[in-house]
């Protein structure tokens, strides 16, 4: 890949709030393991259990996570959009996926793979250390949106 778009990832990155206490030398790290994925509108990112091995960052379009009730039928979730991560309980544990995550509009992602993300503790790379701490406060999040929709099912 281009040094040119290593250092458009890095501008996006930059940008996001999630990254803003990075310096662009660590970002530089992380764009240059990042793969660009394109989806059309309907296309399913993965399934409910499908292997896990990558976690994406919206770049353009959105998603919707969604439980599948048959062939044609889906419940809606919840809906992400630009600057948004999800999938990223894989990298941790490298586990089936959770949800089905489709393709809500056009949509481009920033895929990081579990092995490059792995190489970069390996590399100790200190950033790596922190991104963790980002994902597990997304993580949290996601939890806690999770456990509001159940309660209202609750009441």
């Amino acid at each position: 890949m281009h040094v040119r778009k290593y250092k458009q990832y890095v501008g996006f990155l930059k940008d996001l709030p999630m990254f803003k206490d990075f310096h662009s030398n660590e970002l530089l790290i992380l764009a240059q393991h990042l793969k660009e994925r394109k989806f059309d509108e309907g296309q399913v990112v993965f399934r409910k259990n499908d292997s896990g091995n990558s976690c994406y960052l919206i770049s353009s379009g959105s998603v919707i996570v969604v439980k599948e009730q048959d062939e044609n039928e889906m419940e809606i979730l919840y809906n992400m959009g630009v600057g948004e991560m999800f999938g990223q309980i894989s990298l941790l544990d490298g586990k089936a996926r959770m949800a089905t995550c489709v393709a809500h509009e056009p949509l481009v992602l920033l895929e990081l793979e579990k092995r490059d993300f792995d190489c970069m503790f390996e590399m100790s790379e200190s950033f790596a250390f922190r991104f963790q701490k980002y994902l597990t406060g997304v993580m949290i999040s996601h939890l806690n949106i999770g456990y509001q929709k159940l309660a209202t099912l609750i009441e």
